[in-house]
């Protein structure tokens, strides 16, 4: 709460100032969503806002209406709920929270300029074609970037979790309870004639050569009618021709 009187004092001081700025960056303060309502609106020429480990009351809801804004990153920050209003100029958009799929309809408004998406920290178990989600939502979504993340597996078998140096606690203990769950519990039925013409590349960190993996890449391929690198690990490097030539069968080409 001292952080945030003390953020309110320097923004009551010169409002007009901020009113100037391009870049925003605000890290652990706790605002009232009055407050922090007031400073994006006189932040009104902003193109790049970060917000970490923010806390705006778990009751309240932060609205966002920048039409210069093209990059958004959220992280660990405390609200009810984030509602992309008006942004026609986002092209990135970093969030650090659960993703839960919505119909493309009601997506499509805050998604429809994302041109880069990197989904992190995805569990070992649990399926991949969810993910197609982004792609009906996205149209314009040029690079996709999926990380699967193994060792939450081991690490739920003890008390304590190996992120817990580096990230909130609120995050580790719901980081436990839903992986807790059937690693399968979040699924998407994306449509069979799903394409998109936009995505260039995509890249799978912790590809493996299961069938789990070939099939939601060969279901990427289908559908990104003009992509043209794939890149199944951090180590080797496939292009999409290799692998309608080798009929979706992976072939280990080193990284040039």
């Amino acid at each position: 709460m001292n952080y945030g009187r003390r953020f309110m004092r320097f923004f009551d001081a010169g409002p007009r100032a901020f009113g100037c700025l391009r870049y925003l960056h605000i890290q652990c303060v706790a605002l009232s969503i009055n407050d922090m309502a007031n400073v994006l609106e006189k932040c009104n020429k902003l193109l790049y806002l970060s917000l970490k480990m923010c806390d705006f009351g778990s009751e309240s809801a932060l609205k966002m209406e920048h039409p210069q804004l093209t990059i958004l990153e959220l992280s660990y920050w405390k609200c009810a709920s984030v509602q992309l209003i008006c942004l026609p100029s986002l092209v990135q958009l970093t969030c650090e929270i659960w993703v839960q799929p919505e119909a493309p309809k009601l997506a499509g408004p805050w998604l429809q300029n994302l041109q880069f998406l990197y989904l992190r920290r995805i569990h070992e178990e649990c399926d991949l074609d969810w993910t197609l989600f982004f792609l009906q939502a996205a149209p314009l979504l040029k690079r996709m970037i999926v990380e699967i993340l193994y060792r939450l597996s081991k690490v739920w078998d003890h008390t304590s979790c190996a992120h817990e140096e580096d990230e909130p606690k609120e995050f580790t203990e719901l980081c436990q309870l839903l992986y807790q769950k059937k690693g399968d519990s979040l699924t998407w039925d994306a449509p069979d004639d799903l394409k998109h013409y936009c995505l260039k590349e995509l890249i799978v960190n912790g590809y493996q050569i299961e069938e789990k993996f070939m099939r939601y890449t060969r279901r990427v391929v289908e559908a990104a009618v003009n992509l043209e690198l794939l890149i199944g690990c951090k180590k080797y490097k496939l292009y999409i021709s290799c692998i309608r030539l080798f009929n979706w069968q992976f072939k280990e080409c080193p990284v040039i």
